[in-house]
């Protein structure tokens, strides 16, 4: 029998409604009901116990969303959801929804154990500077969620992972390393944020720097900036030229193929010259030097290995011809407009 002074069974379904189906056991409290009240409840099934003082109205599934935040809400006051799951939470890891990995959560070094589905990993460091709060949901911030991962993952890992990222924030993680003293991934955090391909975001882009280096092509003055507006892989700003690195297995279907081409267009206005190479990246492929200087398309991925291979023997001068025919083209067009 409900307590003369509990709010109707209503309300704290609307509660739940706000609250990803979920309730604390202050919620309950809150809104009038005592702990046998609370007990019968879980007993005539109208509350599921996810974790101690974390329910679920009803036998309704929850989603994993209202899983992390089961976990974080039972972990206290002060816990985030942190390394794979923040990473799961912000798009870099996807988890298997027939088979859930257990949910990992950071706590200060006197909170929770951990539980059976959830991993409590104790810290001396977590305070409003490392975590953001989506709704009734904390979770660890990007540069906190990476540098976390630094610990457990292996750098070839943790470097996909970082791929998944708009780009880079090289001086805020140095920052907040250097605030987080002692960490296991400290070395592999480092080689991150100062290695020749840092600004890259993918495996080919990574691979360009190394080509670049071996074959003579300068080094480009930015990559994945915006040029004219257009997110672009590399810009020489000089020669106004713009460097696609477009893989076949992104850059294959149409709707991709009609991005490039209004990207392209609109480079063009603006006077840069686009330039695009292919490559295949299903593999762990190398780059191999250009065959042709108008499309770029020796950037190409063949063998899985770590040499740079070509399908023909180019001449030792062909990849300085990239920026050449690129300048010459944009001269060309000088003098075209000035006897208009």
């Amino acid at each position: 029998m409900r307590s003369s002074h509990a709010k109707p069974w209503s309300q704290v379904v609307a509660l739940t409604e706000r609250q990803e189906g979920l309730l604390r056991r202050t919620d309950l409290l809150g809104l009038g009901y005592h702990q046998r009240q609370i007990r019968r409840l879980v007993l005539n099934g109208r509350l599921q116990v996810v974790h101690p003082g974390v329910y679920a109205v009803g036998h309704r599934a929850i989603s994993r969303r209202a899983q992390f935040q089961a976990a974080v809400w039972w972990a206290g006051d002060r816990a985030a959801l942190s390394h794979e799951s923040a990473a799961a939470f912000y798009g870099w890891i996807r988890e298997d929804p027939d088979d859930w990995p257990p949910i990992h959560v950071s706590v200060p070094v006197d909170g929770v154990r951990s539980r059976d589905g959830v991993i409590v990993h104790r810290t001396r460091h977590l305070d409003h500077r490392d975590t953001m709060g989506y709704g009734e949901l904390t979770v660890t911030d990007r540069v906190r969620t990476l540098i976390d991962l630094a610990d457990h993952l292996a750098y070839e890992r943790l470097r996909e992972v970082a791929d998944e990222l708009p780009s880079l924030p090289k001086a805020r993680l140095a920052s907040t390393a250097r605030r987080l003293p002692g960490r296991v991934g400290a070395g592999r955090m480092q080689r991150l944020i100062h290695s020749d391909d840092a600004d890259a975001r993918s495996v080919m882009e990574r691979r360009s720097v190394r080509y670049f280096a071996l074959h003579g092509v300068p080094e480009p003055d930015g990559r994945n900036v915006r040029v004219h507006g257009v997110l672009v892989d590399c810009w020489y700003r000089g020669a106004k030229l713009v460097v696609e690195l477009d893989s076949r297995a992104h850059h294959s279907r149409r709707k991709e193929l009609t991005k490039d081409r209004h990207r392209d267009r609109a480079l063009k206005r603006q006077g840069s010259t686009p330039c695009a190479s292919s490559g295949t990246t299903s593999t762990p492929a190398t780059l191999s030097p250009p065959t042709t200087s108008s499309n770029c398309s020796g950037l190409d991925a063949e063998r899985p290995d770590d040499r740079v291979t070509s399908r023909r023997t180019p001449s030792d001068h062909q990849p300085q011809r990239l920026l050449g025919d690129a300048q010459a083209h944009a001269g060309r067009r000088k003098r075209v407009a000035r006897h208009s």
